[in-house]
């Protein structure tokens, strides 16, 4: 039996590896063909870590390439003005709004002191948005708001969403705490049993497709655009999948064992393929990346930003190989848990409840519970070996 235990383990090691370093070099076979429409506008009125002359190289370059004149001469004056649009005899100051305006900023401008009800009742627009127009008008606006208010919205009306992540949110303390101060390192997840307590994870990610949230990366705060919250939903259902086969194969035969192992490298696979085809769907500038153009605090030295970069796409590879492991469902749930946080963190930046810095500090700490409940395993499994002995 310690033989078999030997060999199932240097199997998987193998494999982990073997199929990592496929990942790393995956590549699609076809240039990606991203748009690049908007792209400046993001930039055009931000002072937050992408004021340099190379991001407005860029965005000048993105928007001749769209041939949007006004555009580019709006971005060479340093064209900051206020954007007010009449809807319906109102006036409406959408300044604040234009940057996660899912069309994007460039149509709010082309209306700016005009008319702008028919195309706005022509575009059809949800509940969610004529409730944020009307916000945005004078009266409403001259209204105290709280910060719980700030926290419930219309397009979740039962509130099933939050429902979902409070409960979330407790079942990753409960088995992070388990996983680490009792004698099992799984955290109790073991076998089929652990499915039901994973789908809710699931339908969390999945429960996001209902929100309204722009197309276009808002550069000056991190906070939620379409291709990140698919990458999120992808990457969660993974490691939830993942989480899955390694609760099946604890304690069963070598042969479902090695299954497992090889659903795990099918289901990391697939997540970097599905990625790949969100991305070029959904990506507006393809000089961008989720990760390394993600924006910092004022103030934020050159070399503290390249040790954030460097600490994220660390922890990106490490998630890869915890769910590729395939030897603890605990692993993958904890890889979880950041990637799932930074959705409700970024959600706090919107409303204004939570700072870039305090998104990227709290987002850090999150990273780094995947490596102490694998320290803390490998302390369990050297215990538990010295007392056979």
């Amino acid at each position: 039996r310690a033989r078999r235990r030997e060999k199932m383990a240097s199997y998987r090691l193998w494999l982990a590896f073997s199929i990592g370093a496929a990942c790393a070099y995956y590549a699609p076979p076809t240039r990606r063909r991203v748009a690049l429409r908007n792209t400046a506008l993001n930039y055009a009125d931000t002072d937050v870590a992408v004021d340099s002359s190379a991001d407005r190289a860029r965005a000048l370059d993105s928007l001749r390439k769209k041939g949007d004149k006004a555009a580019v001469k709006a971005l060479q004056a340093d064209d900051v003005a206020d954007i007010v649009v009449i809807i319906d005899g109102l006036d409406v100051d959408v300044t604040e709004y234009a940057r996660e305006h899912p069309g994007g900023a460039a149509v709010l401008r082309k209306f700016h002191g005009k008319d702008a009800s028919k195309a706005f009742h022509a575009a059809k627009h949800s509940k969610a948005a004529l409730d944020r127009m009307k916000a945005l008008q004078p009266e409403a606006k001259a209204k105290p708001v709280s910060r719980a208010s700030k926290l419930f919205t219309h397009e979740d009306r039962s509130q099933v969403h939050k429902v979902l992540g409070l409960w979330c949110l407790g079942h990753y303390v409960v088995r992070i705490h388990r996983g680490i101060w009792s004698a099992d390192p799984t955290g109790g997840l073991t076998a089929l049993s652990a499915v039901p307590w994973l789908l809710p994870h699931a339908l969390l990610s999945l429960s996001s497709i209902k929100f309204h949230v722009p197309r276009e990366r808002i550069a000056k705060k991190p906070m939620i655009w379409q291709e990140f919250r698919m990458h999120n939903i992808i990457f969660a259902l993974r490691s939830f999948v993942c989480a899955a086969l390694a609760a099946a194969s604890l304690h069963a035969s070598t042969i479902t064992r090695q299954r497992a192992a090889v659903g795990a490298a099918c289901t990391v696979f697939a997540s970097l393929v599905a990625a790949d085809v969100a991305t070029i769907k959904l990506r507006e500038d393809a000089s961008e990346t989720t990760t390394e153009t993600m924006p910092y605090w004022a103030g934020a030295s050159p070399s503290t930003i390249r040790r954030f970069k460097g600490f994220y796409a660390y922890c990106q590879w490490m998630a890869t190989l915890g769910c590729l492991a395939n030897g603890n469902p605990l692993w993958p749930l904890c890889i979880a848990l950041p990637i799932q946080l930074a959705s409700l963190l970024m959600t706090l930046v919107r409303k204004g409840l939570l700072t870039a810095r305090g998104y990227h500090l709290l987002y850090t700490a999150s990273l780094c519970v995947p490596f102490v409940v694998g320290e803390c395993f490998g302390v369990e499994s050297k215990r538990r070996w010295r007392t056979k002995e």
